[in-house]
């Protein structure tokens, strides 16, 4: 007797089934393999925010200057902890020396020798956040800066959430780097992405639509990007954020910059203002 064969209806069906069934698992086990790699980067930086502390025990309370990866070396000695396992970067070299992964930046408003008693709110500041294609000399206090005469391709520098740009350029430029961008999703008051090619301010957050931050008392969030608060220092402790007002205090100085929330706002997590 022949055994009754499946018809097309039957088996469209059961591949609609299957496609169904598969659609709703492979979320899952990205979400189960994401997980550890989530956990392993929110403990690198843990270790870094308490290397932060350290070195400002040991240099009077002054947080470092655009190297600061380099200056908190010592206090880690593993440069496997200032690369995030989601991160593709690679050790790359530059003028001749190993230059590591660097998946994380700090906050640009901690830069120029910024005490940690101007600090209102610790809790609340923006310390690091997470960044890709940063490749720095890291066991090297300055990361180059002044100890090659050519000068590093990069320095671990910092940003302030406020469009696609980290302050982490040498003063030359030796071999081709990957493009630097963050991997913390478009914050809240970010400019206009028209500067940015869409891999820099596109890019929906590292881990899970989101990505891993730590405050300046060394505590660790994960956080969507609409919950942190972008710009440069606030006017008061108490103010809104706003897409003009502040001033970038480099060389030269430059008005009606993006202001970040205040710390005692309390409409956003975080904020990047240190007021």
């Amino acid at each position: 007797m022949r055994r009754p064969a499946f018809t097309l209806i039957e088996l469209i069906v059961v591949v609609g089934i299957l496609g169904l069934l598969a659609a709703l698992v492979f979320p899952v086990v990205a979400r189960i393999r994401e997980a550890p790699r989530q956990t392993t980067c929110l403990s690198n930086m843990r270790q870094l925010g308490s290397a932060c502390r350290l070195y400002l025990s040991d240099w009077d309370e002054t947080y470092p200057l655009l190297w600061w990866a380099g200056a908190t070396y010592p206090y880690v000695n593993q440069t496997v902890v200032y690369r995030c396992p989601d991160d593709d970067n690679l050790v790359r070299l530059d003028g001749g020396k190993k230059a590591y992964p660097l998946s994380y930046s700090r906050n640009y408003n901690f830069l120029d020798q910024f005490h940690d008693a101007q600090l209102t709110s610790p809790t609340e500041t923006v310390l690091l956040f997470e960044v890709t294609g940063i490749n720095v000399q890291l066991q090297d206090p300055t990361e180059g800066v002044r100890s090659d005469k050519i000068g590093p391709q990069q320095f671990s520098g910092g940003g302030n959430g406020v469009d696609c740009d980290l302050v982490t350029t040498g003063p030359t430029t030796h071999d081709p780097f990957p493009t630097v961008s963050y991997e913390t999703g478009v914050m809240d008051n970010a400019r206009s992405a028209d500067d940015c090619t869409p891999s820099q301010y596109d890019r929906p957050g590292r881990h899970q639509y989101g990505s891993n931050f730590i405050a300046a008392d060394t505590h660790s969030k994960w956080l969507r990007a609409a919950r942190v608060s972008a710009g440069y220092n606030a006017l008061s402790t108490k103010a809104d954020q706003s897409h003009t007002g502040c001033k970038y205090h480099g060389t030269p100085p430059t008005p009606n910059q993006p202001c970040a929330a205040g710390t005692q706002n309390s409409k956003h997590t975080l904020t990047f203002s240190v007021n």
